[in-house]
């Protein structure tokens, strides 16, 4: 089956045949887009993390899910912060963060992180064991994984900007689970297939400098 395209000529319009499979439907209005954007986003499962900062402009700490692991030569992340956040002028002013994977024990850190009320306040250092690094910022005891980060990039897109950190320092503990966040709740991974390595001979708790 095919539907007919009008096309203008030089005199007159002519018809020809398309192949209805090709037909273009309209696109979404930026409003509707943007919802299902929001929507489907909602959907993936993603690590959740505290990012903090200290140093003269400050001491900061903020929840998000949008670490990315850049590469591994040199070790190097991303973050994206919302420009609204003063985390995102302190992170600049500071010259370094730190990203710190939660486990699925810490979830009252990442509610208060986030800005949501509860025991001790939002954005309270007070909750969880914190431990003042030379790197980029606080590193969180327990934390799944700590990276300390020196500021190599930033680089603004609509309402965020992204912050890519080159590694100083890494600090992994695989005692606990990870904490995840997906459809718009926290949640914990299902283990579908026995690790190729056995997590059991790996460092609990340790932290290895970058070229050290």
């Amino acid at each position: 089956m095919t539907a007919p395209v009008m096309e203008k000529g030089n005199s007159a319009q002519t018809a020809r045949e398309l192949p209805a499979s090709r037909s273009v439907e309209p696109p979404l209005g930026t409003a509707t887009l943007r919802t299902d954007f929001i929507n489907g986003m909602a959907l993936a499962a993603n690590g959740v993390q505290v990012v903090t900062t200290d140093g003269p402009a400050g001491r900061i700490g903020l929840t998000v899910n949008s670490m990315v692991s850049v590469t591994a030569d040199p070790p190097t992340v991303s973050v994206s912060i919302n420009r609204k956040s003063p985390a995102d002028y302190i992170i600049r002013a500071n010259g370094g963060f730190c990203v710190n994977l939660l486990s699925a024990e810490q979830i009252e850190i990442a509610k208060s992180f986030a800005g949501r009320p509860g025991p001790g306040g939002p954005y309270n250092f007070g909750i969880g064991e914190w431990v003042d690094g030379d790197k980029g910022g606080p590193h969180l005891v327990g934390a799944v994984s700590s990276f300390g980060c020196a500021l190599e990039e930033e680089l603004e897109i609509g309402t965020h900007t992204i912050f890519a950190g080159r590694v100083v320092s890494a600090k992994t503990s695989h005692c606990t689970a990870p904490l995840l966040y997906t459809q718009r709740r926290y949640a914990v991974a299902a283990v579908l297939e026995k690790p190729e390595t056995d997590m059991e001979s790996w460092p609990k708790l340790g932290e290895r400098s970058v070229g050290k």
